[in-house]
């Protein structure tokens, strides 16, 4: 597919990009808002903690390292039901949650640039994207 409102699928020049053209790139129909700057780590855990996440330390303290991890150390036990390792088994179709992560949270997180991993059953990491 190109970029150009033509459709060139069928020529073979079309993989590549001509060096000067003046025609106009198709208007995307859905415009991409702007890319915000991420939470910092310390806003983002707050905000955890605001919604109800046991947050232990930073990804730092687990490993014993400080080789540039900023990431933070997260408990997925007792958390008001926001991470469930076992997810798949009764939630195939993510209606609730998402790779273990309660929907809500995940796709809050998403939007202010961090994203969740989980380390074990009890454990979660949350990364900036």
């Amino acid at each position: 597919m190109s970029i150009y409102c033509e459709n060139t699928a069928k020529d073979p020049k079309a993989l590549h990009l001509p060096e000067k053209s003046d025609k106009t790139p198709c208007e995307p129909s859905i415009r991409a808002s702007e890319p915000q700057e991420p939470l910092s780590r310390m806003a983002f855990t707050a905000e955890l903690n605001k919604r109800g996440v046991d947050v232990c330390g930073s990804t730092e303290q687990f490993y014993g390292n400080n080789q540039g991890n900023k990431g933070v150390w997260c408990s997925a036990e007792g958390t008001d039901g926001n991470f469930d390792y076992n997810a798949w088994e009764h939630d195939p179709k993510e209606k609730v949650y998402v790779m273990g992560v309660k929907k809500e949270l995940s796709e809050w997180a998403e939007s202010v640039g961090w994203y969740f991993e989980f380390y074990d059953t009890g454990t979660v990491m949350a990364w900036e994207v």
